[in-house]
Parts: C-alpha cells; sequence; structure tokens
C-alpha cells in the first residue's frame, strides 16, 4: 500500500480537501496529522484518517506519529510520500512519480529519499545543492538534501534508519533525513520531470 501523509497547521480546509481529492485520485491512503491547537475539522471519507493530539507537535513529530499509526492500524505500507499544506499538484504527478521510483527499484538504485521539482511563485524552482556525481542518473538530480513536501520515501528506508529527528520541530528535518541517507550510502533524488506548485516559508 501507498499511503500520504500530510501535515497541517491552521491550514485553508478547502485547498486541503484539493490535496485529499489528487491523492484519492492517484489511488493513495491518506493519513492528515493536524497540527492546530484546538482544531475541530472533521473529515468523513473513505481511505482518510484524521489524527491530532491538541497541541503542535510539529513537522517532525506529526510525520512521525501518522507512520507509527500507519504501521500499527493500517496494512502494510510500502512507500509514504509526505506533505505539507502548501503544495498544490495533480494525481498524474503522484502517479508519475511513484513510477518513476518503481523505475529507481527495477535498477536496484539505492533510493533514500525521491523528490519532486518545487516550483515557487515567482515561477522559479526551489534551489537544491547538487551532488557532483560521474554516475549521474537521466532525468534525476542527485541532491544533498531533499524538502520534504511531495517527496516519498520507502518504508525499509525508515525502518533501517529512523524516523525524523523531533528536537527540530519543523526547519531541518527534511536536510537532517537526506544527510542520515548519504551516511547510509542511500542517495537523495530529484526528479526532472515532475514538478509542483509550492509556497515556502509561508506564516
Amino acid at each position: 500500500m501507498k499511503l500520504a501523509i500530510i501535515v497541517t497547521y491552521s491550514p485553508d480546509w478547502s485547498h486541503v480537501n484539493s490535496m485529499v481529492d489528487e491523492l484519492l485520485a492517484a489511488n493513495l491512503t491518506i493519513i492528515i496529522f493536524d497540527n492546530t491547537p484546538r482544531g475541530n475539522f472533521k473529515i468523513n471519507r473513505t481511505k482518510v484518517y484524521l489524527l491530532r493530539t491538541g497541541d503542535n507537535i510539529g513537522l517532525g513529530g506529526a510525520f512521525n506519529y501518522a507512520i507509527k499509526y500507519a504501521k500499527s492500524e493500517l496494512d502494510a505500507v510500502s512507500d509514504v510520500i509526505f506533505f505539507d499544506q502548501d503544495s498544490t499538484f495533480a494525481y498524474k504527478d503522484i502517479c508519475g512519480l511513484f513510477n518513476e521510483l518503481s523505475y529507481l527499484k527495477s535498477l536496484n538504485v539505492p533510493v533514500g529519499v525521491l523528490g519532486a521539482k518545487a516550483i515557487m511563485p515567482s515561477g522559479s524552482s526551489y534551489p537544491f545543492k547538487i551532488v557532483n556525481d560521474t554516475h549521474a542518473l537521466e532525468g534525476f538530480e542527485q541532491a544533498w538534501f531533499v524538502m520534504s513536501s511531495f517527496s516519498i520515501i520507502p518504508m525499509e528506508v525508515l525502518n533501517n534508519i529512523g524516523l525524523f529527528r523531533e528536537e527540530l520541530f519543523i526547519d531541518l528535518i527534511d536536510s537532517e533525513f537526506s544527510f542520515r541517507c548519504r551516511k547510509h550510502n542511500l542517495l537523495n533524488l530529484i526528479s526532472n520531470n515532475i514538478k509542483f506548485d509550492h509556497v515556502v516559508g509561508e506564516t
């Protein structure tokens, strides 16, 4: 089973529902973890689970809570795709990124994190630092780190190298996880073919 995790904090729930529509169209199971203190939004849709603790436990804590819930309560999860509330995408791009992951796995590429290319409101791609690698894969860039939103991590990787560092709360959880992947000789890859709109630093 493929799982999507969306973490929210006082979001525009109409936008979150649009995200859910696209993810369901891509045949994913969805966990929404709402970090909004005293949040009271409810959702009643098949294959969508809404979790909250009543406090803001940060992005890393929310991701970890959802992963642990999935392990204990849902069918076996093969891969997890992560989002925050500031991304816009279409189901075809979700399917496309999972197809690329399947392709990489068929080549026995040691994938740690596979991400799509984030496009900021300015129209520019979100900048990322490229790893100079003579064995580069066509159609992908090897990066030092991959931002968490619209990134896929195989469950096997999460089991082997551990979950996110909750003490980092929000910033740097994705870069720290990516650096840990590199330490374990796993690749952090960004697709040149799959793009999505993302607002960086939304208040």
